[in-house]
């Protein structure tokens, strides 16, 4: 989903805007404002299917997990 959708769910759940910044603060925030744990993004394994996040968020993770790995590579070959 992109950034302007997601925006303008937050505006219709009425999120306070003014203090975020990245697509992962937008989802947080609307999380909370649906009462909802605040976890897009934080590389935890989910089930929650029902989630409307679900599939961008095991993307997101599957993402952060390679650009890990890359770093950990560069760091090990200067060490």
């Amino acid at each position: 989903m992109l950034l302007e959708e997601i925006k303008s769910i937050a505006e219709q759940k009425g999120v306070a805007m003014q203090n975020l910044r990245t697509k992962k603060d937008f989802i947080h925030a609307i999380q909370n404002a649906e009462g909802n744990q605040q976890c897009y993004g934080l590389g935890n394994e989910c089930n929650n299917d029902d989630c409307c996040w679900h599939s961008d968020c095991m993307k997101h993770n599957h993402e952060n997990r390679k650009i890990g790995k890359r770093k950990r590579k560069k760091v090990k070959k200067h060490l």
